[in-house]
């Protein structure tokens, strides 16, 4: 049965990947495997060279190049590099009035902020970020940074706020037709209600979650868990008992088996 009431029309989701400029995507496509791949340092490299060697490239080809660069850098704990990187990209964007990339650009910021656990700062930068992604309808960026702005406020113990963005972030998600970031805010949505032992209201929105889920494929679809930072779960393996009427292969995907396939290393998820 459908968690949508009546006055709410059903949204028409799609797989949709963040989008880059077109000339980018060849660039994209091998970063993104070097990347899975855990070799941040080569993704690095092909990024550098795009961005030194072509000679026709626009201000937002050049900001993108420079923010996936950063990206790397995050992946490898080196964040005051990944903090110039962010910086750099921010100011070609400015210079360009591109808000699109303004927005990109400070999302970066404050996931490093985030990651010094400088929550204030990293709230200002994904509150500035959230702006922007709506004035350049950017519907899956917004989507992501109300998500991280709800985390935020869970951890500051401010159930009202969370729910507020939680809330935000699942109407993005559905305006842009993005199942993924649906399921995320979904799921945020339903550990609020747990937190708050509002059962029936966790459990209308965990059956949301597996429906959209179930749309996108299970092979598609990652548990995890924040573990341990306090807007995680305490014991991240109970979410397993979340998933009630899934088929154990289900289950076993979700809980392990994709990021296995997905990073190339064997399956230790017990049957």
């Amino acid at each position: 049965m459908s968690v949508h009431s009546s006055a709410t029309p059903t949204p028409s989701y799609e797989r949709s990947a963040v989008g880059q400029p077109a000339g980018l995507d060849g660039v994209a496509s091998r970063g993104q495997a070097l990347e899975r791949e855990g070799r941040p340092q080569d993704a690095r490299e092909l990024y550098e060279s795009a961005l030194h060697g072509r000679q026709a490239m626009s201000s937002a080809e050049a900001a993108q190049l420079v923010r996936w660069v950063a990206r790397t850098y995050i992946q490898e704990s080196a964040l005051d590099a990944a903090r110039d990187c962010a910086i750099a990209a921010l100011a070609i964007s400015e210079a360009s009035a591109d808000e699109a990339g303004l927005g990109h650009a400070e999302n970066i910021l404050a996931i490093v902020e985030w990651k010094l656990s400088n929550l204030d700062e990293a709230d200002r930068l994904y509150r500035r970020a959230h702006h922007s992604a709506h004035v350049a309808g950017e519907v899956r960026l917004a989507a992501m940074t109300a998500s991280n702005i709800g985390v935020i406020a869970t951890v500051r113990g401010d159930d009202g706020a969370a729910r507020l963005y939680f809330e935000a972030a699942l109407r993005d998600a559905r305006t842009g037709g993005l199942a993924d970031q649906a399921v995320a805010a979904l799921v945020n949505l339903g550990l609020l209600h747990m937190h708050q032992r509002r059962y029936d209201d966790a459990d209308r929105r965990f059956a949301e979650a597996r429906e959209l889920a179930e749309m996108i494929g299970e092979s598609n679809v990652l548990f995890g868990s924040d573990y341990p930072h306090p807007e995680g779960l305490a014991d991240p393996a109970s979410y397993v008992d979340e998933l009630k009427g899934v088929s154990d292969e289900v289950v076993r995907k979700i809980m392990g088996g994709n990021l296995a396939r997905l990073m190339n290393t064997a399956d230790t998820v017990l049957a």
